[in-house]
């Protein structure tokens, strides 16, 4: 398949599982169905940076400029919900307290969500999208999907062991975690468009993108709740219960990461993966160099 083709194909995918979300959170937005929304916007979202050039720039920056309106409207009621998860989690005094204020503080919270979301059913936003995006007919692109494959995911690649070291190394700030833990969503996002490229798909390299993911996710989830209690007020003890945790989940990060990239050279094979688990192609065979050629001719 060519790459426009290929693009249109990904970016429909992720699109009409995003008009399905949104018609989920259109009848309950509870705390799985805000996830799950926000999900679909950055799987959406990576698909079409990735694949942009084949898209109308005009259209393309509308949409994505709706994409991120969207984030940020369910961002602070994702943060909600993640406080009120972890707080039922501790038995420490003043959690059942804020957590009943963070359930209050959400319905709040979540009415400019709401509204885009109805307002996205009720213009039927997305469908509008795919005719903008000329899905039906994308425009060219350079190169083969499988070149494209290769050469984006391994480049990824190193950009995310990179940044993995970083992150994992001892006094890594908590910048650091959470640059890391954005570009790794970036990353399996990627992963997951060309995984359909490769033969025997990509599931153990998402996978252990994933595993990572998650822990840095949590990381930030604990960090995240650690400054909406101090906001709150003054909480010593559940302050110090979250950044324990929040410091257990750091070590098991760093073990994960060591374990699975105990070197550089294990790190470059896994990299290597994303070019050597590709179709096998019939190798082009070379022009003669004008000399060699004109000396062929000759004889002949």
């Amino acid at each position: 398949m060519d790459i426009p083709a290929f693009a249109a194909e990904q970016a429909r995918r992720r699109l009409e599982r995003l008009a399905f979300q949104v018609s989920a959170a259109n009848k309950s937005l509870g705390a799985e169905a805000v996830h799950e929304l926000r999900v679909a916007i950055r799987r959406c979202t990576q698909a079409l940076t990735v694949f942009k050039a084949c898209f109308p720039r005009r259209e393309l920056k509308k949409v994505r400029r709706e994409l991120k309106q969207a984030m940020t409207a369910a961002g602070p009621v994702r943060d909600c919900d993640i406080a009120v998860e972890l707080l039922s989690k501790t038995s420490v005094r003043g959690a059942g307290a804020l957590s009943a204020r963070f359930r209050s503080a959400r319905k709040s919270k979540e009415k400019a969500l709401a509204a885009l979301v109805r307002r996205w059913s009720a213009r039927r936003s997305i469908s509008k999208w795919c005719e903008a995006l000329e899905l039906n007919a994308p425009r060219s692109c350079d190169g083969t999907v499988e070149s494209t494959a290769g050469s984006m995911l391994r480049r990824l690649g190193k950009e995310y062991y990179r940044c993995g070291e970083k992150a994992a190394a001892r006094g890594a700030s908590g910048e650091e975690l959470h640059e890391f833990r954005i570009f790794a969503k970036k990353f399996r996002y990627s992963i997951e468009l060309f995984s359909s490229v490769y033969p025997g798909g990509l599931e153990e390299q998402t996978g252990q993108v994933k595993e990572i993911q998650s822990l840095l996710g949590t990381i930030n989830d604990y960090n995240a709740v650690r400054t909406m209690v101090q906001e709150s007020g003054k909480h010593p003890e559940l302050q110090a219960a979250l950044k324990k945790s929040q410091k257990q989940k750091v070590r098991k990060f760093r073990k994960l990461w060591t374990t699975q990239f105990p070197g550089s050279g294990d790190a470059k094979r896994w990299i290597a993966q994303f070019d050597s688990l590709l179709p096998s192609r019939k190798p082009v065979a070379r022009a003669k160099r004008p000399a060699v050629a004109a000396a062929t001719a000759a004889k002949a």
